[in-house]
């Protein structure tokens, strides 16, 4: 099934503008349907040093923006920065994802709220105040979806050690790094069975069935995976098997398939949702039935 976005787009094209962003650039922005807010980590920045910024949504209950990969419709959040001369910004990195169904339409992204996490080098000569300005656009989406946007900006005193932001705004950069997939420590690997559609081994060998449920697998990209079939992981001695269907991309199957597992684990203190960043290797050898 091809992807839903030029659909997408031309509903887009026909909806009415809901909420326009200021046109002031400040901290804060309220549209319609997202409260926006771009918080660092740090009240005092020192030369030379990274430090973290968060885009912060609050979403509209029910209401839904999108990751990195939206699945079947959708665009990612896109943030544009305007820095001091010699500064950097990294790439955003992602909180794991929630799966959103819609009437069979899968999408990736975030309910409630989320911190799309930043990281900043400013220049080692840095002096005075150092000002960051940032355009972010998003998507956010009920049973109609409504492109937003803001213009953002901050400006932090730089001096010769720097300074924590308060604790409050430390709480939901604590948060925000709890929601952040780790690096997967097991090996993972994927074969093509001759129908072409995927097979992902994650070799997370010793764990026990009965205490892990809602695995799925997010892929990094869109195409070689598709979203709208059904996943059902299995679990052995060996660790976790997803058969996957191959998705509209006309490319070859990567020789790496990167994305986010995610999953729910039954431990002393309780259920616990956890992500793993995994890269899986195409095995030539291994091809599922």
């Amino acid at each position: 099934m091809k992807r839903l976005l030029v659909l997408l787009l031309a509903l887009l094209a026909a909806a009415p503008a809901f909420a326009q962003s200021p046109a002031q650039a400040q901290a804060v922005v309220q549209t319609e349907n997202v409260r926006a807010e771009l918080l660092a980590d740090a009240s005092a920045i020192k030369p030379g040093e990274p430090f973290w910024v968060g885009l912060r949504q609050t979403i509209r209950p029910k209401w839904h923006t999108y990751w990195k990969n939206p699945g079947d419709s959708g665009l990612p959040t896109e943030i544009t920065w305007k820095l001091p001369e010699g500064a950097k910004a990294e790439p955003i990195v992602w909180p794991r994802p929630h799966l959103f169904d819609l009437s069979g339409v899968i999408n990736y992204g975030f309910k409630d709220e989320a911190t799309l996490l930043v990281r900043i080098t400013p220049p080692a000569n840095a002096s005075g105040s150092f000002k960051l300005a940032a355009e972010a656009n998003w998507l956010v989406c009920e049973d109609v979806c409504i492109p937003e946007d803001g213009k953002f900006e901050l400006t932090l005193p730089v001096t010769a050690t720097g300074a924590a932001a308060p604790p409050a705004t430390r709480a939901i950069f604590d948060k925000a790094r709890q929601q952040l997939p780790m690096q997967s420590p097991w090996p993972a690997r994927y074969g093509v069975a001759k129908s072409g559609d995927p097979t992902l081994i994650v070799e997370a060998r010793g764990l026990k069935a009965n205490t892990i449920r809602d695995v799925y697998f997010f892929p990094a990209d869109w195409g070689p995976v598709a979203s709208m079939a059904k996943q059902t992981a299995s679990i052995d001695a060996e660790g976790i098997r997803i058969p996957l269907k191959r998705g509209d991309a006309k490319a070859a199957l990567p020789a790496d398939l990167s994305g986010t597992l995610v999953l729910t684990e039954k431990t002393a203190d309780g259920e616990v949702r956890q992500a793993f960043d995994v890269t899986a290797k195409l095995d030539p050898a291994f091809m599922p039935a």
